[in-house]
């Protein structure tokens, strides 16, 4: 059997380091799954399955939030905005600090992530589909694809891109060195129909891409309700391998804010 020694060294290295410490901890996490050496060579999903098996429980009134109602690219509705506050508000009076801030490089999101994903022109979407033999493009993937250049990015300049990549994940965690917790929206507007996910893109999506490049954990619960009565987002952000601060914001507020209506769909 072939064993992977990247994922042997990483899973001892994520088995070794406390977040909350940086240092070494007890043995509290359990590999549930490796998986690795994958048939269909055009995925990527080599992937090591982790449980945190601790039994410590998340102490609200020891968390430090950070608060946005707009990340300065796309400024949501005010129904969002409000949705936000009112999360907050509930937050308030169960956690240690609450602060309206925000990073600065949440403001070059967009153009970071557009330089990313379109350094490929679409190449390798259209190569898996290829190999699938799917003779047909999804009509929303066709429209992001055609967003992008119509040649790939050449290597100097996607090198020079992810050290913007690099010099922007050492921003965000410079910034979260003073809090432990961030609510924003997940979105400027509210749940879109099929085929408008990317209206207003790329700034539409730059609530979520943001952590998507910076890597970080985020749960999106619902807010609010627009006037049209669909659902209005927020987002509970956490640095990495801290799921546990996310989770317990996410479910307090899930309680605190109680059910609301179905959409008339």
């Amino acid at each position: 059997m072939k064993i992977n020694p990247r994922l042997i060294f990483v899973t001892l290295l994520v088995m070794n380091i406390h977040p909350a410490h940086g240092g070494t901890a007890p043995a509290t996490i359990v590999i549930n799954e490796i998986h690795y050496d994958e048939d269909i060579k055009t995925r990527r999903a080599e992937f090591i399955e982790i449980h945190n098996a601790t039994p410590d429980a998340v102490d609200l009134s020891e968390l430090r939030i950070a608060f946005h109602t707009s990340n300065g690219v796309s400024t949501p509705t005010p129904e969002i905005q409000s949705a936000v506050r009112t999360a907050v508000s509930l937050l308030k009076v169960e956690v240690a600090k609450v602060k309206e801030d925000m990073p600065g490089a949440l403001e070059t999101t967009p153009g970071l992530h557009a330089g990313l994903m379109g350094a490929d022109a679409g190449r390798v979407a259209q190569q898996i589909l290829r190999e699938a033999g799917s003779p047909e493009m999804d009509p929303d993937l066709k429209a992001r694809i055609a967003m992008m250049p119509s040649e790939p990015m050449p290597v100097t300049e996607l090198l020079g891109t992810l050290v913007d990549l690099e010099d922007y994940r050492r921003k965000m965690m410079s910034f979260m060195r003073g809090y432990d917790v961030m609510i924003g929206p997940a979105a400027p507007v509210p749940a879109a129909l099929h085929h408008h996910g990317y209206d207003g893109f790329p700034e539409s999506g730059s609530y979520s891409h943001a952590y998507n490049l910076a890597g970080w954990p985020a749960l999106v619960i619902r807010g609010g309700t627009s006037p049209e009565g669909m659902p209005l987002g927020i987002q509970v952000i956490a640095s990495p391998w801290r799921e546990d601060l996310v989770l317990a914001v996410g479910l307090f507020l899930q309680e605190a804010l109680g059910e609301f209506p179905r959409p008339n769909i």
